[in-house]
């Protein structure tokens, strides 16, 4: 069972797929760091007829409350009086009253935690590969958006290819110019990429 914002590949390997609403669709409730109690309202209408993830949970339990009822529901009626009171002042002037972030100090001591020894300077024998976001994709997450796999990246102009980014002098080192293919490895694993 999945509930999800995609038909993506997480979701085909499930049984169920539930879509889940987005957090501006959804009403819900907070504690802040120094115990303040926050509503949270919904700032546009659902859209597709999806749940939230209070609303999901409600129905596997049976309930079948409004969310706006179900995050208040274990307030006591003074609290849930308190709360609507807010609601509608903060709809109202945008701000809740009497709550005002309050002034902490803090200290930092370096002393405290352990040193820890630093790595060896990376060679022309032994290099360190640094993985980087795609300008396009992301972290993967727009991977389901075709158009967006179709641009090129902003700094490579590369489209679908991969690329060994290496410093000049590193490429001098290692012996090798634009274009010419390499070979990553670390331990049984390899990939290949034009420099």
């Amino acid at each position: 069972m999945r509930l999800g914002y995609y038909e993506d590949e997480t979701g085909s390997a499930s049984h169920w797929h539930f879509p889940l609403a987005h957090f501006l669709e959804a009403w819900g409730d907070a504690v802040a760091s120094d115990g303040t109690l926050l509503s949270i309202q919904p700032l546009i209408a659902p859209l597709f007829g999806s749940l939230s993830d209070l609303e999901f949970l409600a129905r596997l339990a049976g309930l079948a409350r409004p969310a706006q009822t179900r995050s208040s529901a274990r307030l006591s009626p003074a609290s849930q009086a308190r709360m609507r009171s807010r609601l509608e002042h903060v709809s109202a002037r945008r701000f809740c009253p009497g709550h005002i972030a309050k002034t902490v100090s803090a200290s930092f001591n370096p002393s405290a935690f352990p040193r820890s020894p630093l790595p060896a300077a990376p060679s022309k024998g032994s290099l360190e590969v640094v993985l980087y976001r795609d300008m396009k994709a992301d972290d993967g997450r727009y991977a389901n958006n075709g158009w967006l796999q179709e641009l090129p990246d902003p700094i490579t102009k590369l489209v679908w290819d991969n690329a060994v980014l290496v410093s000049r002098k590193t490429a001098r080192e290692l012996g090798v110019e634009n274009n010419d293919v390499v070979e990553v490895a670390l331990g049984e694993r390899k990939i290949k990429g034009a420099i």
